[in-house]
C-alpha cells in the first residue's frame, strides 16, 4: 500500500508541475501593427528578422500573437538592405496576456515615433459600441465630433480618448480643440453592437497629410444573464487546466485507498 501511496503521490506531483509549466507557456498577447506613417511603404523588421515586406501606409495587420519580451522593431523604406539604417527603430515591452497595438506614426514636432496602447477589451452594454480616437498627429489638439455635435474634446498629440455610442451609423469628424473648419472628410461608420471603432487621426498639418484610419475590435458583448449549461464553454479554455489534474490524481489516490481498506476487511471477513 505504502508504495502505491509513493506511486501516486509523485504523480500528483508531476501533475501540478505540468500544469504550472503549461501556464507559462502560454504567456503572450495578441499584437496589432498599426502603419499611420503616410507616403511611406516598409519593411518591418522585429528582433533582426523581416516580418512584413512592403507594409503599406494607413493599414494594420491581423492581430498577432508573440510572447512577452522585448523586441527591437527597425522600420526601412521597403527594398532598402537589412542593415541599412532605419527609418524608426525602437524596442519594445511586452507583457503577458495583453492586446495592444503598436502605432508607428509622427510625433507632435513631426518626427516619425512608436507608441504603444493596450486595447480596452472590457464588455460593452447591450445595444452599444466603443469608439476609441488616438491622436497620433503632428498637430494641435483635437475635438472629436459625432453627427456634428461635440463627442470628445482636448485630445493631444500622443494620447487617446473614447466613450460609447448607441449602435447605429454615425458621422465622425475631426475639428480643432475648441472648435473650427473640420480638419479631415467625416467618416461614416456602422457602429455595431459588441464592437470598438479605434480611430486613429494621423498624418501632418504642416505637410496637408491629415486622415483618418480605423482598426476594429469585435466580441466585446456584454455576457448574457442567463447561466449557458452543456460543454461550450470547455472550447473556450485551451489545453488541460491545472486544477482538473489535481482533482484527478487527489481521487485516484482516495480510490485506490479505498478499494485497498475494503479487499483488507473482505480477507477479515
Amino acid at each position: 500500500m505504502r508504495k502505491l501511496l509513493s506511486l501516486f503521490a509523485s504523480l500528483f506531483i508531476v501533475l501540478v508541475l505540468a500544469g504550472g509549466g503549461v501556464a507559462k507557456a502560454k504567456a503572450s498577447s495578441s499584437v496589432t501593427i498599426v502603419h499611420g506613417l503616410p507616403r511611406f511603404t516598409a519593411d518591418v523588421y522585429v528582433n533582426g528578422e523581416l516580418l512584413l515586406s512592403g507594409f503599406q501606409a494607413e493599414s494594420t495587420t491581423d492581430p498577432l500573437t508573440l510572447e512577452e519580451g522585448e523586441y527591437d522593431v527597425a522600420i526601412r523604406d521597403v527594398g532598402s538592405p537589412p542593415d541599412s539604417e532605419p527609418a524608426l527603430q525602437d524596442v519594445i515591452t511586452l507583457g503577458a496576456g495583453l492586446n495592444v497595438s503598436i502605432v508607428a506614426h509622427l510625433d507632435e514636432g513631426g518626427s516619425p515615433a512608436l507608441s504603444v496602447f493596450e486595447n480596452d477589451m472590457s464588455e460593452i452594454p447591450a445595444g452599444e459600441a466603443r469608439l476609441v480616437v488616438r491622436h497620433q498627429a503632428a498637430a494641435p489638439a483635437i475635438d472629436i465630433l459625432s453627427d456634428g455635435e461635440p463627442l470628445l474634446t482636448d485630445v493631444t498629440s500622443g494620447n487617446q480618448a473614447e466613450t460609447n455610442l448607441a449602435v447605429a451609423t454615425h458621422e465622425v469628424a475631426v475639428a480643432p480643440a475648441g472648435g473650427g473648419e473640420e480638419l479631415v472628410s467625416p467618416t461614416s461608420l456602422q457602429f455595431e453592437e459588441g464592437t470598438a471603432h479605434v480611430v486613429y487621426f494621423i498624418g501632418s498639418a504642416e505637410e496637408d497629410t491629415l486622415g483618418l484610419m480605423v482598426q476594429t475590435v469585435s466580441g466585446l458583448q456584454s455576457a448574457p444573464s442567463e447561466v449557458a449549461t452543456g460543454d461550450g464553454g470547455l472550447a473556450d479554455t485551451p489545453g488541460f487546466p491545472a486544477w482538473a489534474a489535481i482533482l484527478m490524481a487527489g481521487a485516484a489516490v482516495v480510490l485506490v485507498v479505498s478499494s485497498l481498506r475494503l479487499r483488507r476487511d473482505r480477507a477479515r471477513g
